[in-house]
């Protein structure tokens, strides 16, 4: 059951509100980023500057789409509040940058296949944190995330002749569904159940607005 404290919290904060769409772009942009990987999976090593272009230019891509998402919400729901429900820019900006540097470690020194164990618990926590100070469904989901993350790589065996530089096909497989396939019904769920705007929407916020 959403509260209309919940609702109005979804409808006024200017990154939360679009993230009902933000997670079918950015599920969709996951599972293209999982190319160069699916592509070691299957034993073809593509140059590293045709990785690094793919992979900024997919980033970039998603950037933008983004942007024109949050618009689009601001036309249909009008302007965001000032004070938002939590400096979401500052918990994900320490977050990436903390996953980013750990990859670069890793791609130094190995073994690749860490890569998809760290960043489904990196991406898993920054939703675990921002839906425990907004909206539950998003709190369970980063948990859930950062869990299965987390037991891929507790429950996979790494042969010991295995390449380093090879990722390991079930962690690819729990990769894609965590962070993947699994945001785009969550985000089709976000859009139906706080992104409706009617009558009975407006005098909840009018009465939170009161209240508050």
């Amino acid at each position: 059951m959403v509260t209309p404290a919940e609702r109005h919290k979804y409808l006024h904060d200017r990154f939360l509100r679009s993230m009902g769409y933000g997670f079918v772009l950015w599920g969709c942009v996951n599972l293209l980023l999982t190319g160069p990987v699916i592509a070691r999976a299957t034993g073809l090593l593509l140059p590293f500057y045709v990785e690094g272009f793919y992979l900024i230019a997919i980033l970039a891509a998603g950037v933008w789409a983004h942007r024109r998402i949050d618009c689009s919400v601001e036309r249909r729901v009008g302007p965001a509040a000032d004070v938002l429900v939590m400096r979401s820019d500052i918990v994900w900006g320490v977050l990436l940058l903390s996953g980013t540097l750990l990859t670069l470690v890793i791609l130094h020194t190995g073994p690749f296949f860490l890569i998809q164990i760290i960043w489904p618990i990196v991406v898993g926590s920054g939703y675990a944190i921002w839906g425990l100070h907004s909206i539950r469904p998003m709190a369970y989901l980063g948990f859930f995330i950062v869990f299965a993350g987390a037991a891929g790589g507790l429950l996979v065996s790494v042969p010991q002749t295995m390449d380093p530089s090879r990722p390991i096909p079930v962690l690819v497989v729990n990769y894609v569904i965590i962070v993947g396939l699994l945001w785009l019904p969550f985000g089709l769920y976000l859009q139906r159940t706080y992104l409706r705007i009617g009558p009975l929407e407006d005098r909840a916020d009018q009465r939170t607005d009161m209240a508050a």
